[in-house]
């Protein structure tokens, strides 16, 4: 299994990915998406995008085989 973001491990994605879940109800209307460091100092919204995308370049190339 590779990873969806090039220079992070499966299980950091995954930590990341719970830390956001876990983090979701502290969200408010003034502040969406709390700026809180993830691991590897990576903001919320930098590893949101950089998830998004690399799933979304795997899930493609994994079609066009």
């Amino acid at each position: 299994m590779t990873s969806a973001i090039a220079g992070m491990s499966v299980a950091d994605v995954r930590k990341n990915l719970s830390i956001m879940r876990s983090r979701w109800d502290s969200n408010t209307p003034e502040q969406p998406f709390n700026s809180a460091a993830m691991l590897l100092a990576v903001s919320a919204g930098g590893f949101a995008y950089k998830f998004v995308i690399g799933h979304h370049i795997k899930r493609h190339a994994k079609s066009l085989k």
